[in-house]
């Protein structure tokens, strides 16, 4: 089931009052979580021209999915160790999924635009603003502290940002923070 606004009560507005210095502290660090190593990088470039078609109309050229990112997400499966995470990559429109491999590929891609492009991915790849990190932080609490499930966290590009998508066991829940979209 999919719920989007059972955390929304932790926005922009509010996230004061949910202020915790452990928090604080641990929040720089989300953007490392979520970063691919360059031999996963080049495995999820490579599973994004395998699925060029499960995400570009061959005949009109636009994206199925109405984004440039759409169709795909990197997805993060955690247990209850927040600093050990599985890397995959989903297709939407096949439902593939494939674990990110930290092993070596060679792809058809000059160095120096592979280079760039990693660091692109760097700065602006998936990770948490603060509502989202403290959104998250409430669900880890809830699903992972009190019930000892694994959560899957799946960012999927839109041009804007990511959309965020935290998944339990027997739930979805969106907690994408388009304050700033």
């Amino acid at each position: 089931m999919c719920e989007r606004t059972k955390y929304d009560y932790i926005n922009k507005t509010t996230i004061d009052q949910y202020k915790d210095d452990d928090l604080e502290e641990a929040y720089p660090y989300n953007k490392n979580m979520f970063k691919l190593t360059k031999n996963q990088y080049k495995h999820y470039l490579k599973f994004l021209k395998d699925h060029k078609d499960c995400r570009i109309d061959k005949e009109t050229g636009k994206h199925k999915f109405g984004t440039i990112g759409g169709g795909t997400s990197i997805i993060y499966k955690t247990n209850d160790k927040w600093d050990i995470m599985d890397k995959f990559i989903r297709c939407h429109g096949c439902d593939i999924e494939e674990k990110l491999e930290d092993t070596y590929i060679e792809l058809d891609i000059p160095k120096d635009k592979f280079q760039k492009d990693y660091e692109d991915y760097c700065k602006y790849g998936p990770s948490f603003d603060k509502v989202e990190f403290y959104r998250f932080n409430e669900i880890w609490n809830e699903y992972i502290i009190d019930k000892g499930e694994q959560l899957e966290v799946g960012f999927m590009g839109t041009g804007l940002g990511h959309i965020i998508n935290v998944k339990t066991k027997d739930f979805s829940f969106d907690i994408t923070n388009t304050d700033n979209w």
